[in-house]
């Protein structure tokens, strides 16, 4: 891997150094439904290589902060339309120096909610979310896979 892929798709990202133009961490605030707590999206994110190394210059975006919530989007370029093609998502997660209680979750949200940007919460609507989680030590797994239909 020496430079980015040639290959066109309505949305790909192989996280070069302008990757930030195109991605709005969310500065969002949610209430907890029990004891309404305030927590604030004041994760942070870096592109690095991962650790170990595996494929030389093959970059990934990387949560910065334990135990913070964490949030990120980028909006597609133009709408999809899914009656001519159909729709292949592909991403990987990688848990690096372990992890704590959480996801590493992707949301295709619901039209009209794709410019969320700073307001992008566990609330926005989304049409497809998928993705594994990662479990806290003596609880039950969680299912890494919802969908909804539309």
């Amino acid at each position: 891997y020496s430079q980015p892929t040639s290959i066109k798709a309505p949305f790909l990202e192989q996280f070069t150094d302008d990757w930030s133009e195109r991605w709005t961490p969310s500065e969002a605030t949610k209430k907890t439904p029990v004891g309404g707590e305030t927590f604030s999206y004041v994760g942070k994110w870096e592109v690095e290589d991962p650790e170990p190394p595996l494929i030389e210059g093959d970059k990934g975006l990387v949560a910065k902060n334990k135990a913070a919530h964490h949030a990120i989007s980028a909006p597609f370029e133009k709408t999809i339309d899914f009656s001519e093609q159909p729709l292949v998502v592909q991403y990987e997660v990688k848990y690096q120096k372990g992890g704590n209680c959480g996801g590493g979750y992707i949301k295709l949200l619901e039209n009209g909610y794709q410019t969320a940007g700073k307001e992008f919460d566990d609330k926005t609507p989304w049409t497809i979310m998928f993705g594994p989680d990662l479990t806290c030590p003596g609880t039950k797994v969680c299912s890494p896979l919802e969908l909804l239909e539309t």
